[in-house]
């Protein structure tokens, strides 16, 4: 049940009105009552969205307790003398300037309380080349700074001025700023709004878990019974620069290494803005320029991001869950994050059809961290597509995905599912396949078979296809002329993998590859087959693996509600469950037949050590395409550089 506020601007009735505005308020508990207990009486379950609108949060929350901003505020000064200098304050830059125009809906959407700004730092370097413009919409006037030059001047500020004795030479003083983002839910059935409560700061999560779902609800009673628990919504942020308030010191326990005297390099204009960085697509390049190394800081502090979002909201809001019976469903993507780890902090794992435009990716993402975490469902939620919007390729492979359905068997092949531009024509095809489907209701796009092509290209693969979970990877070789060959993916039917099918594909791909690819070859029992180079796995063994990876869920095949400690609920402290999830994900790597890394330009030094044990332990381990040459990370970069080459 979600209470989502959207497609009303039209309503003009006031009693209507006054009933979507009666969200959290008495009658509105009174009727979840009714509904959660009619339901436990007829063995169903619901769950509940985390508050109205998304992000959570609303009107109970305060301006501090909202999500934090790192900005900054830029001056240049000459030096060779005493400097006394008011610190400029922070401004709204283009990533919030340019959704004020949403405003104009009558809805609030974006804010940037400058007022509540705390000073986090202040630094000086000198400038070596650039200056920005006067307009917030410059986003490519880029300052490049002498990172030898860099000074921390923070304990130097009293009263908001800075006093320095500033060396020879023209210098830019950056003044770092934490302050409430003001970022409101969007869709929230309230009035005001409110704003949406800080991910990254765990008591304010925790309290707000209490007071959306806590005694003064009334929903305790249905706990574990007609409450099943509750669904996060992406974490797509509108914040020019996530941070929180202890990032400075969390910074330097994870990554090794001091990130003040390096923030400038961290500032990109809308950089936590997926609105602005993705659905409108504006990429700005950074504010200043203070190493070579700059992408590598930026990576770090993005991982620090991500460890925090994932500690403190998505693994405790699993936490809380579990606590009281209950199961935390979320869609933890949107902002950049490690997703596996993300998704896979959940109690169920969900993604969605509007994820990655509806490519399968979002399905095996969240599938994928299922497996390595140890979660047994996985949810995804879908849209009703009409068949005379889709070109005639997508409409052909909706109609194969029929008649497959009618004859009890997976269609043996499909097409890519169309881009956004391709929804906009109309093919005699997609006319035609939108007349036969007229009255007809689409229930729902079957993602449990895919197809996926590859080409090969001299010695080295473009792409990879993973087959199944029990993964064997190959090289589909393509005639010149002609189209890459397809394959058909085998699916699981209840978490059971058709080995047969899997063996068969194999079969067919070595019949038909003939490119030469590098493979590290284990010392197992199973063995590559080496004589076509390609990477075909299709022994007997992979097949009992294939069966074994899929026991579980086939032993729970049939259609009842799973059993609790199915779900991972219960008592256990976090500690323990990540332990728990921790030895399934090793013991789920024991029983891929091959690990596939393909053109990874970068990869963490602890990765190739564990790729290293798997293949010491006979799982071959296949590099295809680029080589990685470097690692991710700043500290220490060309030490690492030389390990991972």
């Amino acid at each position: 049940m979600q209470p989502f506020l959207s497609g009303m601007l039209n309503i003009e009735n006031e009693a209507t009105w006054e009933r979507v505005y009666g969200f959290d308020e008495p009658p509105y508990y009174g009727t979840l009552d009714a509904v959660m207990s009619a339901a436990a009486e007829r063995g169903m379950q619901l769950d509940l969205t985390h508050f109205s609108g998304g992000p959570p949060g609303g009107p109970e929350i305060n301006l501090d307790d909202s999500l934090t901003v790192m900005a900054h505020a830029a001056e240049r000064v000459k030096g060779g003398r005493t400097v006394a200098l008011e610190l400029p304050k922070p401004g709204a830059g283009a990533s919030e300037y340019i959704f004020t125009a949403m405003e104009f809906t009558g809805a609030d959407f974006i804010n940037f309380p400058a007022a509540n700004a705390r000073l986090l730092s202040v630094l000086a370097a000198r400038v070596v080349a650039g200056e920005h413009g006067w307009s917030p919409f410059d986003l490519d006037d880029t300052v490049t700074l002498d990172p030898a030059s860099v000074q921390v001047l923070t304990a130097r500020v009293e009263g908001g001025v800075l006093h320095w004795e500033a060396p020879p030479g023209e210098w830019q003083i950056i003044a770092s700023y934490l302050l409430p983002s003001g970022e409101v839910p969007m869709g929230a059935a309230q009035k005001p709004q409110g704003f949406v409560v800080d991910h990254l700061r765990k008591r304010q999560v925790l309290g707000h878990y209490e007071y959306a779902f806590g005694k003064r609800t009334g929903l305790p009673a249905h706990y574990g019974r007609g409450l099943r628990g509750f669904f996060n919504d992406s974490l797509e942020f509108r914040v020019k620069r996530m941070s929180v308030e202890d990032i400075l010191p969390e910074f330097r326990a994870r990554r090794g290494y001091d990130l003040e005297p390096l923030l400038p390099a961290i500032y990109v204009e809308g950089k936590d803005n997926v609105y602005f960085r993705e659905i409108v697509g504006i990429h700005a390049a950074p504010e200043f320029e203070l190493t070579a190394q700059d992408e590598r800081i930026r990576h770090d502090y993005q991982k620090t991001l991500s460890d925090l979002v994932i500690e403190r909201f998505v693994e405790t809001s699993a936490s809380w869950a579990a606590q009281r019976g209950l199961v935390s469903r979320g869609q933890s993507y949107g902002m950049d994050l490690d997703i596996l780890r993300a998704l896979g902090a959940n109690t169920i794992p969900e993604t969605e059809q509007l994820w990655a435009g509806g490519s399968d990716l979002g399905l095996k993402m969240a599938s994928s961290a299922a497996a390595l975490y140890g979660r047994p469902l996985v949810s995804a939620g879908v849209l009703r597509v009409d068949p005379a919007r889709l070109d005639h390729h997508a409409a052909q492979a909706q109609g194969r995905r029929r008649q497959a359905a009618a004859r009890g068997r997976e269609p043996s092949s499909t097409t890519a599912r169309p881009t956004r531009g391709q929804l906009t024509r109309r093919s005699p095809t997609a006319k035609r396949a939108g007349r036969r489907s007229a009255g007809r209701r689409t229930r729902r796009i079957s993602p449990r078979s895919s197809v996926r092509t590859t080409r090969c290209s001299g010695r080295t693969c473009r792409r990879s296809i993973a087959i199944s979970r029990a993964a064997r990877t190959c090289c589909a070789r393509a005639s010149r002329d002609r189209r890459a060959d397809l394959l058909p993916v085998p699916r699981f039917s209840r978490g059971q993998p058709r080995s047969r099918r899997a063996r068969a594909a194999a079969e067919w791909l070595h019949s038909r590859c003939g490119s030469a690819g590098r493979c590290a070859r284990g010392s197992g029992a199973d063995q590559w087959q080496k004589d076509a180079g390609c990477g075909v796995h299709a022994s007997a063994e992979a097949g009992r693996r294939a069966r074994r990876v899929g026991a579980h869920a086939a032993a729970a095949g049939a259609r009842t509600r799973p059993a609790r400690h199915q779900l991972g609920l219960g008592q256990r402290p976090l500690a323990a469950e990540r332990e728990d999830r921790r030895a399934h994900a090793d013991g789920l790597w024991r029983q891929l037949p091959a690990v596939l890394v393909a053109n990874a330009p970068m990869i963490e030094q602890q990765t190739l050590h564990a790729l290293a044990g798997l293949e010491a332990e006979g799982v071959p381990v296949v590099f295809a395409g680029a080589l990685p040459e470097r690692q991710p990370g700043y500290l220490d970069a060309a030490q690492g550089d030389r390990e991972v080459q």
